[in-house]
């Protein structure tokens, strides 16, 4: 049996499609991102940079970027649409939910629509394909980061404020690190410290990734299980 699996995440702003197929024995059926910011702040805190899409500029915000990314630690649950725009791929959209260690993310592809299921605290990562009720076990390495994790991420690169704009009706922090010797930034939404839209340069040219439709609903737990009579395929060492 093959299966065809899409799963897209910009990690750290690099762009990963897994396209895998497998057989094997069959059955039936937090993350919570902490951690201390160290952040080097230029003077011209305020300088706007030239945008790369209808954006507005606004007054900088008085908050630290330590500040600023202490709030999405604060987030218990929410839901978001993430589009991937790169060079030499199509453009992705994925809708994901994330509640505290669990993260369900699901994307459309050639008419099929792929749910990736992701339980950080048990380790456990399943592919999941409604359409012929099967689901993929597989082994833990999980490939896409929630919204608060990638904020978090920036932690280890130096980045630096370089200034504030407001995009789509919301205030930002934008900073610049390097990544691998290749220069990113990240829009940070001062009022809840996630990023709104990340650009990052690559071999191939510009790479950006942007958040949308963000809501901070109550996500039912039902969302991070397989539905009951699914036939789960194990991967050999998972």
């Amino acid at each position: 049996m093959r299966k065809r699996i899409i799963v897209t995440s910009l990690g750290l702003f690099a762009i990963a499609i897994v396209i895998g197929g497998c057989s094997g024995s069959t059955e039936t059926t937090k993350t919570t991102a902490t951690a201390t910011v160290t952040t080097t702040s230029t003077a011209a805190a305020t300088k706007t940079i030239a945008p790369t899409t209808t954006m507005a500029t606004t007054t900088a915000s008085s908050a630290s970027l330590t500040d600023i990314l202490g709030l999405s630690t604060q987030i218990g649950s929410m839901k978001y649409d993430m589009t991937i725009t790169a060079p030499v791929s199509p453009v992705v959209t994925q809708t994901i939910w994330v509640k505290k260690a669990k993260m369900r993310t699901e994307v459309s592809a050639e008419g099929q629509t792929t749910v990736l299921i992701m339980d950080a605290e048990a380790s456990t990562m399943y592919t999941y394909m409604p359409a012929q009720n099967t689901a993929m076990k597989l082994s833990w390495n999980p490939t896409t980061k929630s919204a608060t994790e990638e904020a978090i991420s920036i932690t280890g690169y130096h980045p630096v404020t370089v200034g504030t704009e407001t995009l789509d009706g919301k205030s930002c922090t934008i900073v610049q690190y390097t990544v691998e010797g290749n220069t990113a930034k990240m829009w940070l939404w001062q009022q809840h410290g996630i990023p709104l839209r990340v650009e990052a340069q690559s071999p191939q040219g510009l790479v950006v990734m942007e958040y949308k439709n963000i809501s901070f609903e109550n996500i039912p737990d039902s969302m991070f299980t397989l539905p009951e009579g699914v036939q789960i395929i194990s991967m050999p060492g998972s």
